[in-house]
């Protein structure tokens, strides 16, 4: 079996020439007579250290290294990043123990398959970079479930990972992936928190869309706001917007309506509008958004093709 296979330490004994103590719980490499590889008397022919060593001494060598490189691992799993600015880019993969504080932005849907239940939330950290928490199994009631949209949280432990792409819905490069040994505590936000603005174009979105993706985008309104009642009696307002790459449906219900009928009555002064953090969904094989209650419609956004879009209109409307 190889020295290097498990127990909290790895012991040579001799015959070798060098004797190593290796601790993983000290992080400590201590070599002993050092000296005795080297040779006692110079030789006629200039050879190198490593052809003067023998098999046996590079062999030694080479699974001092390997231990070396164990003792690195371990060290990088007990560091403990908890700076109060951490931000994705500071948390490596391997490193287990950190503090970092977030925005929460939305809950995907749990995705249930037959080996286990998968929840993922899109959150900021304090440097407006997106990245994600994945909760497996039964941390979905212990962990997701007592996380909310807009909360302001503080997590502690768990698995730095990259972003898996193929779940990816808002081009995140990081994701937590939460354990066991995880720990979540809700602060105090100084003042609500707003994500960046990241406009995606309608003829994007609509090559683009998945089920449950947030985007956003900008446009005109496409066509006047039809306003009806849902089968529960919540009020329903849908209307067509179009960012001259596109054009796409955005619904609302509930308080979420009442956003639409302001930019609808606010559309016979101001012809562009941004949408953000809308839902990506499909209905009747038609690509469409929808507010939901992080959802915004906002009359102004610091965005280079809001300005030129609206002063396109507004040029046009004035002749």
């Amino acid at each position: 079996m190889s020295p290097f296979c498990c127990g909290t330490s790895f012991q040579h004994i001799t015959p070798w020439p060098h004797v190593v103590s290796v601790s993983i719980y000290s992080y400590k490499v201590i070599m002993l007579n050092k000296e005795q590889s080297a040779p006692s008397t110079p030789t006629k022919t200039a050879r190198t250290a490593t052809t003067d060593e023998s098999p046996s001494v590079r062999k030694n060598r080479k699974l001092l290294n390997e231990a070396a490189a164990i003792i690195d691992g371990v060290k990088r799993q007990h560091q403990v990043t908890s700076k109060s600015d951490t931000t994705f880019s500071d948390l490596k993969i391997g490193v287990t123990r950190f503090a970092i504080k977030l925005h929460v932005h939305f809950k995907c849907d749990v995705v249930e398959s037959t080996e286990t239940k998968v929840g993922r939330i899109i959150v900021f950290d304090e440097s407006n970079q997106s990245g994600y928490l994945v909760c497996f199994g039964n941390l979905i009631s212990t962990l997701y479930d007592n996380i909310e949209e807009s909360d302001y949280i503080e997590i502690s432990n768990g698995r730095p990972n990259v972003a898996n792409k193929a779940y990816n819905l808002c081009d995140a490069e990081h994701e937590i992936i939460l354990t066991d040994s995880t720990k979540f505590k809700k602060l105090e936000a100084a003042e609500p928190y707003v994500p960046p603005f990241n406009r995606t174009a309608i003829k994007e979105i609509m090559r683009n869309s998945t089920e449950r993706t947030v985007f956003d985008c900008i446009g005109r309104l496409e066509t006047e706001a039809e306003f009806s009642q849902g089968p529960t009696g919540k009020l329903r307002a849908t209307v067509t917007i179009n960012d001259n790459t596109g054009v796409i449906a955005v619904t609302a219900w509930g308080e979420s309506a009442v956003q639409v009928l302001v930019a609808a009555t606010k559309a016979k002064f101001q012809t562009v509008f941004a949408f953000a953090r809308m839902k990506c969904s499909t209905y009747q094989n038609e690509v469409q958004l929808n507010l939901y209650s992080g959802s915004e419609i906002l009359f102004d956004v610091d965005d280079a093709k809001f300005r030129s879009l609206q002063k396109h209109y507004d040029k046009k409307n004035a002749k």
